[in-house]
């Protein structure tokens, strides 16, 4: 199937249905049929040789008894077929938290149909991290204590041999390229700083990098709903050092609130729980905000209108 054609179907709610109902035993079962599809798009990039795209679909079931409620599932795709991975890495990490973990959940992965390149997964109602983060200008206490116990149960986990990946450093190594490109006063002093900061984490990256990295474990990808938590995305999942995750987190709330008291908050809750951080991991935490703080810098220079 073209990649064109490929995109139109997952957009378009004929298209869809069709597919949902092809694979219904993987997410409600066999009997009921999903109707009334309505697709909203979420996130979406498309030229003449790629797509990349996630997508909410809503449906209501018949027959069925509350035919009149409707159910949601999160769809993802990539015309390069990455999401495969995605769904290998949120399977391994839900089988590792199924019962473990009652605070925090993470999305249950129904399939990955290859013909359409599509990771179907269930869909977390609520709001992000981000979001409150931004309304309420300061981190909930109950939050990062939660988030930390999250990662330490994380970062405990046995490494699956399908986890092979590494960190990856395109997106910082892509946005100052492209601001070198364009003469950006700045483009030369970020790469020199990137090229030390590189150096070291991957010289870091053979004595420590042995746990199970979340690999975008940021506020956006915090769902809030009451006392419910999920944590979502393990598109990046790699193997690395357990203070990068932790310092993501940080090197976004920072970025989000502009508040060294948030910095110090999160410091002192997370030695709480992890204790108190020698030398060496001080001296990799702070790179790694660095590193993070350097990423969210350039981000906006590069995608910002």
């Amino acid at each position: 199937m073209s990649i064109l054609k490929n995109f139109k179907t997952l957009t378009n709610p004929k298209g869809v249905e069709k597919i949902l109902n092809e694979n219904r035993k993987f997410i409600w079962g066999e009997k009921e049929r999903a109707h009334a599809m309505r697709v909203s798009i979420t996130q979406s990039y498309r030229d003449t040789r790629s797509y990349n795209l996630a997508a909410r679909y809503d449906f209501r079931l018949k027959p069925s008894a509350g035919a009149k409620k409707r159910h949601s599932i999160f769809a993802l795709s990539h015309s390069d077929g990455r999401k495969k991975y995605a769904h290998a890495m949120n399977d391994i990490i839900f089988r590792h938290f199924l019962g473990a973990q009652k605070q925090i959940t993470v999305p249950r992965p129904y399939k990955y149909v290859e013909r359409y390149r599509l990771f179907l997964l269930e869909y977390i109602k609520g709001s992000t991290l981000a979001s409150i983060l931004v309304k309420e200008k300061s981190p909930r206490t109950n939050h990062l204590i939660s988030l930390m116990d999250w990662l330490a149960h994380l970062h405990g986990a046995k490494v699956h041999p399908k986890i092979k990946r590494r960190i990856n450093f395109y997106h910082l190594e892509h946005n100052i390229k492209v601001l070198k490109e364009r003469g950006h006063k700045d483009a030369l002093a970020f790469e020199k700083k990137f090229k030390r900061i590189k150096k070291q984490m991957k010289l870091w990256r053979k004595s420590h990098g042995t746990t199970v990295v979340h690999g975008d474990f940021n506020p956006s990808n915090v769902i809030i709903k009451g006392n419910s938590i999920a944590v979502v995305d393990f598109e990046n999942v790699y193997v690395g050092d357990y203070l990068i995750d932790a310092a993501n987190m940080l090197s976004y709330i920072i970025m989000i609130l502009r508040d060294t008291g948030a910095k110090k908050q999160f410091m002192r809750l997370y030695q709480e729980n992890r204790g108190k951080l020698t030398p060496s991991e001080k001296r990799r935490f702070s790179l790694y905000v660095d590193y993070f703080s350097l990423l969210f810098k350039t981000h906006p220079l590069v995608w910002g209108k």
